[in-house]
C-alpha cells in the first residue's frame, strides 16, 4: 500500500500550493527531532511527502500512483471473502492464492472429488 502524503501533511487532495507548504512547516515543528525524540520516521515522511507534493510532475505521477493503489485495495476487498482462510492458513493470501481459489486447476479438482 503506498503511504498518504496527504495524509502525513494533513492536508486535502486538492490542497493549493501555499496549503503544502504550510503544513509541512507546521508538521516539521511538530515532528523535528529536537523535539520530538529520537525516533526520525515521522520527520523524514515529512520530508518526502513535502518533496513530492511541493513539485507539480512528481505530484501529478503520486496521484496516479494513489488512485491505483486505491483501485487494488478496493479489488482486493472484493477478492479477499472470496478466498477460504483456512485452505492457506491463518488469513495468509496473495494473488496467486486468490487465483487458486478461484480458478482451481485439475488436480485441485480431482483431489476434492477423491476426498468427499
Amino acid at each position: 500500500m503506498t503511504r498518504n502524503f496527504y495524509i502525513i501533511l494533513g492536508v486535502d487532495v486538492d490542497a493549493s500550493q501555499e496549503e503544502i507548504k504550510a503544513a509541512y512547516r507546521q508538521r516539521v515543528m511538530e515532528f523535528h527531532p529536537d523535539h520530538y525524540g529520537k525516533n526520525h520516521n515521522p520527520f523524514l515522511a515529512v520530508q518526502e511527502a513535502y518533496n513530492t507534493l511541493s513539485d507539480p510532475k512528481k505530484r501529478r505521477a503520486y496521484d496516479q500512483t494513489l488512485q491505483r493503489s486505491k483501485r487494488n485495495e478496493r479489488r482486493a476487498a472484493f477478492v479477499e471473502p472470496l478466498i477460504p482462510n483456512d485452505d492457506y492458513g491463518a488469513g495468509q493470501s496473495s494473488l496467486a492464492r486468490s487465483i487458486d481459489a478461484l480458478f482451481p486447476g485439475f488436480d485441485d479438482i480431482f483431489n476434492r472429488m477423491k476426498s468427499n
